[in-house]
């Protein structure tokens, strides 16, 4: 029996090797061509995420941030919210400055107080690590749980190491703030999508009794209407997502947009007229009722990012 044992464990070695070869393949070989995490094809080369940018995304980003800089980083401290908005449109706001970003209860809710450079910092942030989690995958380097400030994965340093040469040819995501021409594909494609037309979405309105359900209508979150009764803030912005579903294009939160003086959308304070015209509104970023989402483009490097 002990003579079998290493036999064995080399057997069960060597096809775990070559299962992960094979999977590191399908990789290589899908790269630049599949949906890049948390999005859905809208066109040949157009990715759109399916729901706004939630606060426990926001949390991995500022965790990552934080390890690779330091906690009194300038980096770092650029990745903070500004977590006062909920003081100027909550009447007792205090528990949501305290509570909303960080607690566990609203992991799943949109980020909010977030202001348009640090949305475009997060959309570099963001393509470097999908890059880099590509790349891991398809064995073309290996998971360095030490990076640092000087040596962190970035798209720039990828393309020019000589090492890596041969992969250059390779396509990177291109993640960005989308544009109000981008926002109109996706409210189409969110339209024609069954059960979902211009005055539905897919959230349940909630009644005052804790965990109930008043009745199978889907509402858009805006003024004149609130999950929460009493006290309008936004909706958890993946809770009842399903699949193929671009969620909450319309109202609960406005999103910020490629032009930083627009926000598209309207959010939970504006009123469900305003929100229906399809029209971009005047950015008043950071604020409690604006957070972002992104678009994501495959692109071959030529030397620039875009």
């Amino acid at each position: 029996m002990r003579l079998w044992m290493p036999i064995v464990v080399l057997l069960l070695a060597a096809c775990a090797t070559q299962r992960l070869r094979k999977e590191q393949a399908g990789w290589l070989e899908s790269f630049g061509k599949i949906a890049p995490p948390g999005t859905i094809q809208l066109n040949d080369t157009l990715f759109y995420d399916r729901t706004e940018l939630t606060n426990i995304s926001w949390l991995e980003y500022e965790f990552w941030v934080k390890s690779v800089f330091g906690a009194e980083s300038p980096e770092h401290l650029a990745t903070l919210p500004d977590t006062t908005v909920w003081s100027t449109l909550v009447a007792y706001g205090e528990p949501y400055m305290k509570n909303y970003l960080r607690h566990p209860a609203y992991w799943e809710y949109p980020v909010v107080g977030i202001t348009w450079q640090q949305a475009v910092a997060y959309s570099k942030w963001r393509s470097d690590r999908v890059m880099e989690l590509s790349l891991i995958r398809a064995g073309i380097i290996d998971f360095d749980e030490d990076q640092t400030a000087h040596d962190h994965f970035t798209i720039e340093r990828f393309y020019s190491s000589d090492s890596l040469s041969a992969y250059h040819h390779l396509p990177y995501p291109s993640y960005s703030i989308p544009t109000f021409e981008e926002w109109l594909l996706a409210v189409a494609m969110s339209d024609s999508l069954e059960r979902t037309d211009l005055r539905r979405c897919k959230q349940r309105r909630w009644d005052a009794h804790p965990g109930g359900v008043e009745d199978d209508r889907f509402i858009i979150m805006s003024r004149d209407n609130s999950p929460h009764g009493v006290e309008p803030i936004a909706a958890a912005s993946a809770l009842y997502c399903e699949r193929g579903l671009i969620w909450q294009l319309r109202g609960n939160v406005a999103e910020l947009c490629a032009d930083s003086t627009l926000v598209l959308g309207g959010g939970w304070n504006d009123p469900l007229d305003t929100i229906l015209l399809d029209k971009p509104l005047p950015s008043t970023a950071p604020d409690a009722a604006t957070g972002f989402r992104n678009v994501c483009r495959w692109r071959h490097w030529d030397g620039v990012r875009r």
